[in-house]
C-alpha cells in the first residue's frame, strides 16, 4: 500500500531538489530514485568501488574528491541497505523500494552532502502506486498510443528481422508512433542495435509482431494516464 509522505521535507533538506513522480519502475523493481551530483561517480560503481582504495594509496593519480566518493560508497554500497546504484556521468543515481529509508539515509549518513541531491523520483498517489505495481507506465497526459513496445538490444547477425520491423512500422502508418532515428537504426549497417521502443494504438499489432518476428520484441508495457 502507498503511504502518503510529506514531500516538503525534501525541500527543507535542500530547496533546490526537483521532485518528480515516477513514471515507470526502475529496473522493473524500484519506485524511488535519488540523483546526486558527484564527479567521477563511476569510481563508486565500478569494480564494487574497490578502485577507490587503490586511488587512496596513490592520490596523485586519482580523483580530487576521494573523501566524497568514499563516503557515498561506504553508505550506499552497504549490502544491508538494499540500494542499487548507477553512474550517470557526473551524477550518481540511487534506487530503492522505500522512500522513507532513502530520506533517513540522507539525514543520518549523507547530511553533509545534501546540497548534492538534485532530483527525487517518487510515488505521489495511490493510483500511481497501483499502476506501477501492475507494471504500467504512468503519464499525466492523454495518449492515443497506450502500448509501449521495447525492442531487444544486442548484436544481430541477421538484419532481416530489423529491416522487416522497420518496413512493418512504416506500413501501419499512424497506428504506431516511432522515431525516424529508430527506423534509421533498424536499417543501419551496425550489427549492434541499442535498446529502443515505439508506441502502438492496438495491442493486437504487437501480437502480430510476436508471430512474424518472435525474437525482436523484448517486452510490452501499457501506458495509463493518471493525474499526478
Amino acid at each position: 500500500m502507498w503511504t502518503n509522505t510529506d514531500l516538503s521535507r525534501w525541500h527543507k533538506l535542500n530547496p533546490a531538489i526537483n521532485i518528480v513522480p515516477t513514471s515507470k519502475k526502475f529496473y522493473g523493481r524500484y519506485s524511488h530514485k535519488m540523483v546526486f551530483t558527484v564527479a567521477n561517480s563511476y569510481l563508486i560503481t565500478k569494480y564494487g568501488g574497490t578502485t577507490l582504495d587503490w586511488l587512496t594509496a596513490k592520490p596523485q593519480s586519482g580523483s580530487d574528491n576521494l573523501d566524497t566518493l568514499r563516503c557515498f560508497r561506504n553508505v550506499l554500497r552497504d549490502p544491508e541497505s538494499g540500494f542499487r546504484l548507477r553512474s550517470e556521468g557526473s551524477t550518481l543515481g540511487v534506487f530503492h523500494t522505500d522512500i522513507d529509508f532513502m530520506y533517513d539515509t540522507v539525514i543520518n549518513k549523507l547530511r553533509p552532502h545534501a546540497h548534492r541531491l538534485k532530483l527525487v523520483n517518487t510515488v505521489t498517489s495511490q493510483a500511481q502506486y497501483d499502476a506501477l505495481e501492475n507494471n504500467y507506465i504512468v503519464t499525466n497526459q492523454p495518449t492515443e498510443y497506450p502500448w509501449r513496445v521495447y525492442v531487444r538490444d544486442g548484436f544481430y547477425r541477421d538484419f532481416k528481422e530489423r529491416v522487416a520491423l522497420a518496413a512493418y512500422l512504416e506500413n501501419i502508418g499512424d497506428q504506431a508512433r516511432v522515431s525516424k532515428y529508430f527506423i534509421k537504426d533498424l536499417r543501419g549497417a551496425n550489427k549492434y542495435l541499442k535498446g529502443n521502443y515505439f508506441h502502438v494504438k492496438d495491442p493486437r499489432l504487437v501480437d502480430m509482431l510476436h508471430l512474424i518476428m518472435p525474437k525482436i520484441v523484448r517486452s510490452v508495457q501499457q501506458v495509463v494516464t493518471i493525474s499526478t
